[in-house]
């Protein structure tokens, strides 16, 4: 099963962490993975025939967009704490030097860029369905991924003095704003959708 597939990519990447100097690349591969699972629920409600059932509920069409963003809240973050719980056991395991503060906020930055995936990914399926977006989705999902790797190779380092509380405090405001923003524009879209029904 999907979920199977999930743990068995946690279980992987947790294994490769003890095996690379910088553990922050596997934590941003862990929480965009959980990232991916409520993309992938679209593909599954389209298969179910899920939309047409759905009006059949007594929900509105706003319930239904905002289930899918608290479905996708939920799974972000999940694969922060995750990541979270990852990176510090294999910090105090490698018997290196412990920076809570530096890890929670390297892991809620790469949180925000898992809900900024989310937020840019969840209208534009919306807008042109989860097969014409796959291409889309994609390379939006390659980009921070080969950032990260990029900043990795280069032997990239945040500055000792940097404003990890700032940075900190920012996190929460700048995902809510995107949030609201991108529920918006999927509402919209979502609410003067055509749904026809089909035959049974």
């Amino acid at each position: 099963s999907y979920l199977r597939t999930i743990f068995v990519f946690v279980i992987f990447y947790t294994v490769l962490s003890f095996t690379m100097a910088d553990v922050s690349l596997v934590a941003g591969m862990l929480i965009i993975l959980f990232a991916m699972i409520p993309i992938a629920s679209f593909s599954y409600d389209q298969q179910a025939k899920w939309d047409v059932f759905s009006q059949t509920l007594p929900v509105t069409r706003k319930q239904i967009v905002l289930g899918k963003y608290i479905v996708a809240l939920f799974f972000i973050v999940l694969g922060f704490v995750l990541s979270f719980l990852i990176t510090v056991l294999v910090t105090v395991l490698k018997d290196e030097t412990l920076d809570l503060m530096e890890l929670l906020v390297g892991n809620g930055m790469i949180a925000l860029t898992g809900l900024t995936l989310l937020a840019i990914m969840i209208p534009l399926i919306y807008k042109f369905g989860v097969e014409k977006s796959r291409l889309m989705l994609m390379t939006i999902a390659l980009v921070p991924t080969l950032g990260v790797m990029l900043l990795a190779n280069v032997g990239f380092t945040i500055p000792s003095d940097f404003n990890w509380a700032l940075v900190g405090y920012s996190v929460p405001a700048v995902a809510a704003i995107g949030f609201v923003i991108s529920f918006i524009i999927s509402y919209n879209r979502f609410a003067n959708l055509q749904i026809v029904p089909f035959l049974l």
